[in-house]
């Protein structure tokens, strides 16, 4: 048995429409390509399932299938890219200390969003998925960061090195992610 995962590169952040930032963090890979290699090298991961925008992604995917061998070599300074520049926009304890998902908004997801919207420019993508909260059943679970009590979030959160600016922080999320509600493919 393994895990088959599903679009991870549309739900993993729209790699096949990536932004400029995310590209050059990634080079010399495709976004697409340090995906497929990512999900790919963990031993429990068996299959991915990814669509194709137009076909030259599929040339894009044989890259990463070219360099899988190597996976661990390609992935890892590409990774340290990543973390640095979240690191080096949002910090390294907000970066290092988060976990927790309070009350009915998720949390967690909002904020991860919010993340990878100011550290990668991937506003297009948190749009997307924070379009799915509240409709995301378990997939996709909780709801956006709109009309929540600030005061019960702090108290929530009160022991979390960043807890006095969680709330301002997922009010900023709602503010610059929000729109278009969706729905699960499966269910337009």
């Amino acid at each position: 048995m393994g895990v088959f995962i599903i679009s991870p590169n549309d739900k993993g952040g729209l790699l096949y429409k990536p932004s400029d930032k995310l590209v050059e963090l990634c080079s010399p890979l495709h976004p697409m390509v340090f995906n497929d290699l990512f999900c790919l090298a963990r031993p429990e991961v068996h299959t991915l399932s990814c669509g194709v925008s137009c076909p030259e992604d599929f040339d894009i995917h044989m890259d990463a299938v070219a360099l899988l061998d190597d996976a661990a070599k390609h992935i890892a300074p590409v990774e340290a890219r990543l973390r640095d520049a979240l690191v080096s926009t949002l910090g390294e304890d907000w970066v290092d200390a988060w976990e927790g998902t309070p009350g009915d908004v998720n949390l967690y997801q909002v904020l991860r969003l919010w993340n990878f919207a100011k550290a990668f420019d991937m506003v297009e993508y948190g749009k997307m998925r924070y379009g799915l909260l509240g409709n995301g059943g378990h997939w996709f679970p909780g709801k956006k960061a709109d009309g929540f009590d600030a005061e019960a979030v702090k108290s929530a959160v009160g022991q979390h090195p960043f807890a006095s600016v969680i709330a301002e922080r997922l009010q900023e999320a709602h503010e610059m992610l929000k729109g278009e509600e969706k729905k699960r493919l499966q269910e337009d």
